[in-house]
C-alpha cells in the first residue's frame, strides 16, 4: 500500500480469485475514505509484491512473483489515474523463483533498488537496479546481496544518507545492509548484526525529521514478539540501537508501521487476534508497550 497526494494504491493476492494479482484505489477526503472498483492487474496468479512509487516519472513500480510463469521474478509499471491505474507491459527481472521481494526507490539516483530471495539458488540475498521509462521497465545485472539463506526482507531509502537500508532475516544471520545505486549497478556495505535470533522482517520505515531507520520484525527466538530496532546509516555502513518489543502477542505475524511526516511519529498497528487491532504513535526510538491506543476492527 501506497499513499501519494490524496490517493492510496493498494494491492494484494486476491486468495477468492484464484490467487489474481489484484489492485484497488483509495481517495481520501477528510477523515473519509472511499475506494475505486478492485480490478485484476494481468488476471495471472502472484505471490510475493514489492511496490513504490518513482517521484521523478509520478509512476508506481510493482515487482512481484509470478505463479504462472515457474514463479520467476516480473516487475510492471502502473499509471495513475483517477481511481483507475493502466500497467506496461510485463518485464522479467529473474528467470529463476523469486520470493520476499521488495521495491525501494532511490530518489537520489532515480531508480529502484529490487531484493529478493533467489530460491533456486539457496534463498541467497540478490537485487537489480530498475530504471522507469515512460510505461516500461529495465533492469541492470543481478547482484548478490549476500550468499546465505535469505528468507524476509525490508528495506527503505534514507534521504539524508541517499542510500536505501536494508533488513534481512533468515539462516544466514539477521542483518541490516546498506545498498548504494550508481547508474543500474548496486553495492553493498558490510553487514551489522539485528539480532543473533532468527527474525522475520515485516517493515523497514525512514524518519525523516531524526533521520533514521526503524527496522520492524518478529522475534522467532523470543516466542515470536513483535519488535523495532532504530537504525543510523553513515556513509556505507548502519548501526543499529537496542531491540524494543511492542507486541508480545504469540505470534506476532501481522504487524506493520508507517511513518508520519506531519506529526514526526511512527504508526505501530497489529492484530493480536481476530477481533481486535493496536496501534501505537512514537517518536524517535521511544517505541514502547506503554502508550497503546485501542481500536476495535469495526473502526478500522
Amino acid at each position: 500500500m501506497l499513499f501519494r497526494s490524496n490517493k492510496m494504491l493498494i494491492v494484494y493476492v486476491d486468495i477468492g480469485n484464484s490467487r489474481a494479482g489484484t489492485y484497488v484505489v483509495g481517495t481520501v477526503s477528510g477523515t473519509s475514505i472511499s475506494f475505486g472498483s478492485a480490478a485484476t492487474i494481468h488476471g495471472g496468479r502472484m505471490g510475493y509484491m514489492g511496490l513504490d512509487y518513482d517521484t521523478n516519472v509520478n509512476k508506481f513500480l510493482l515487482a512481484y512473483q509470478d505463479y504462472n510463469n515457474s514463479n520467476r521474478g516480473q516487475a510492471q509499471v502502473g499509471t495513475l489515474s483517477g481511481t483507475s491505474v493502466s500497467w506496461g507491459s510485463v518485464a522479467s527481472f529473474e528467470s529463476r523463483n523469486s520470493a520476499y521481494i521488495t521495491t525501494v526507490f532511490d530518489s537520489a539516483a532515480n531508480k529502484f533498488g529490487i531484493f529478493y530471495s533467489d530460491v533456486n539458488d539457496s534463498f541467497y540475498g540478490k537485487s537489480v537496479v530498475a530504471t522507469i521509462s515512460s510505461t516500461s521497465v529495465s533492469f541492470g545485472s543481478i547482484t548478490n546481496i549476500r550468499s546465505s539463506q535469505t528468507t524476509s526482507m525490508g528495506g527503505a531509502f534514507d534521504s539524508n544518507a541517499g542510500k536505501i537500508a536494508l533488513a534481512m532475516g533468515g539462516g544466514g544471520g539477521s542483518v541490516g545492509i546498506v545498498a548504494t545505486i550508481s547508474g543500474t549497478s548496486i553495492s553493498f556495505g558490510s553487514a551489522e548484526t539485528i539480532t543473533s535470533n532468527s527474525i522475520a522482517v515485516k517493515r523497514v520505515v525512514f524518519d525523516s525529521a531524526n533521520n533514521k531507520v526503524a527496522a520492524l520484525y518478529y522475534d522467532s527466538g523470543d516466542s515470536n514478539n513483535g519488535k523495532h530496532v532504530i537504525g543510523t546509516i553513515s556513509s556505507t555502513n548502519i548501526s543499529f540501537g537496542s531491540a524494543v518489543t511492542l507486541s508480545t502477542t504469540n505470534p506476532s505475524y501481522y504487524q506493520d508501521m508507517v511513518f508520519d511526516s506531519e506529526n514526526d511519529r511512527f504508526v505501530y498497528i497489529h492484530r493480536p487476534n481476530a477481533s481486535l487491532f493496536t496501534s501505537t504513535a512514537v517518536t524517535q526510538t521511544n517505541l514502547t508497550t506503554s502508550n497503546y491506543l485501542g481500536i476495535s476492527k469495526a473502526a478500522i
